[in-house]
């Protein structure tokens, strides 16, 4: 029964949050930390996630800052923290303080809280998307 830490910044500029995270997990006590630098929109090139979710082990726990670390997407986030618990991992996010326990019911008022914070997450990397998207069409303007 390890605590195993997922942290990661969607880009290599911000080597600075990345290092917060980890001394963050380090703090709460990780023994391993999988790090990336990629965008949290897109599970497929996430290959430190999918090297974190096949090392852990029934009884561990992965310690994840926020929840916008893990995913910025609330049907990757479900579907993650679902995958993890039926394979006997619990979830804990530090930020929120929210834990998903696996082979529990958890409490439903923490499910309602971590699907609107996920949603949050989604909504605000559409909100950057789209303000990106104005910027560049301004640009070419």
């Amino acid at each position: 029964m390890s605590l195993i830490g997922y942290a990661r910044v969607s880009t290599v500029g911000q080597d600075n949050g990345l290092e917060t995270q980890k001394q963050l997990l380090v703090e709460a006590g990780c023994k391993r930390i999988f790090f990336e630098k990629v965008t949290g929109t897109s599970t497929t090139k996430r290959n430190e996630l999918k090297e974190a979710i096949q090392f852990l082990v029934k009884g561990d726990t992965i310690v994840i800052t926020k929840i916008d670390r893990l995913a910025r997407s609330i049907i990757d986030l479900n579907n993650i923290v679902k995958e993890l618990n039926t394979k006997g991992v619990n979830v804990h996010f530090l930020k929120e303080n929210i834990e998903f326990q696996s082979g529990e019911n958890n409490n439903s008022l923490q499910t309602l809280l971590f699907n609107i914070l996920g949603s949050f997450a989604q909504f605000e990397r559409d909100i950057i998307v789209d303000r990106t998207g104005e910027g560049r069409e301004r640009v070419k303007k």
